[in-house]
């Protein structure tokens, strides 16, 4: 019978998991597993089989509520417990921290997992891909509204918005994200008021675009300016379905829905504005 055994990740582990999301075909630089551990380096765990290392999870807590992301088993490991193993474990030190609200996007491999570990479905999302083109109707920018670049003064006012959408207090994801790539930070201001923001990460891949959270004026300009700023490059998106809105420009600008998403909860639901939630931030960070 196989040994699975689960250790705490280190700095020293990055490259392994980054050659496991290379190989899964995920979007992930090696910069994602260096923020997953400098966010919360106390709920990141390897998996070995054997005493070979196989298998990844990390998580982040924000104060209550917690991000379970990069859970990874290489494919030949599979069916053996580590999976299983992995997610106890950083569920375990959650429930010890006294998080009340366990979260993650699962993909439909996963979900079956997840749901035997107490995880109930809140609503689906889909992944969109593709190489923006422009769009097919001219996106207008109200007369009002102003979208300029975000810089660090705008981070409280982000972050309180942000919490308005998400529910969750994730200042110090939003911060970093900023600074790892300013070009992609935009605000909407309505007089001197903040109606809407959109934050971008570099991939493997492409360039996620998200979070993205406004109203139906701010949150439709941000996410077309962030696509025609990226006409000609890859790009991806992680789009909830309720959001018809978001889906549609997206599309106009030549994005495909590519892969399907499920967010869900272990624990206290968390109520999210989706209605102003135009992306996500990726299955890694809600």
């Amino acid at each position: 019978m196989p040994r699975v055994a689960i250790r705490p990740l280190t700095i020293d582990d990055l490259p392994f998991g980054h050659r496991l999301s290379t190989a899964a075909g995920w979007n992930q630089l090696l910069a994602d597993w260096a923020r997953a551990v400098a966010l919360d380096s106390s709920a990141s765990f390897i998996g070995t089989l054997d005493g070979i290392d196989v298998g990844t999870v990390t998580a982040v807590a924000f104060d209550s509520i917690a991000w379970v992301g990069l859970m990874l088993v290489e494919p030949q490991a599979r069916g053996k417990g580590v999976g299983r193993a992995l997610m106890e474990r950083v569920l375990d030190v959650l429930d010890g921290r006294r998080v009340r609200s366990i979260r993650l996007d699962a993909t439909p491999l996963g979900q079956p997992l997840y749901e035997t570990l107490g995880f109930r479905e809140d609503f689906p999302l889909h992944r969109y891909t593709g190489t923006p083109s422009h769009p097919h109707r001219t996106n207008t920018i109200g007369q009002d509204l102003r979208i300029v670049e975000a810089t660090s003064a705008d981070m409280p006012r982000i972050a309180d918005l942000d919490e308005q959408v998400t529910a969750t207090r994730r200042r110090m994801l939003l911060e970093r994200l900023r600074l790892e790539r300013p070009i992609g930070g935009r605000i909407a201001l309505r007089g001197d008021c903040l109606a809407g923001f959109v934050l971008e990460r570099s991939g493997r891949l492409g360039t996620l675009v998200g979070p993205c959270c406004g109203d139906s004026e701010a949150g439709a300009a941000l996410l077309a300016t962030s696509l025609e700023s990226l006409i000609g490059t890859p790009v991806l998106a992680d789009i909830p379905d309720a959001h018809h809105e978001a889906r549609s420009l997206v599309t106009r600008h030549g994005l495909e829905a590519v892969r399907p998403l499920t967010r869900m909860t272990r624990g206290e639901p968390v109520r999210e504005d989706v209605a102003r939630m135009w992306t996500s931030s990726g299955p890694e960070k809600g």
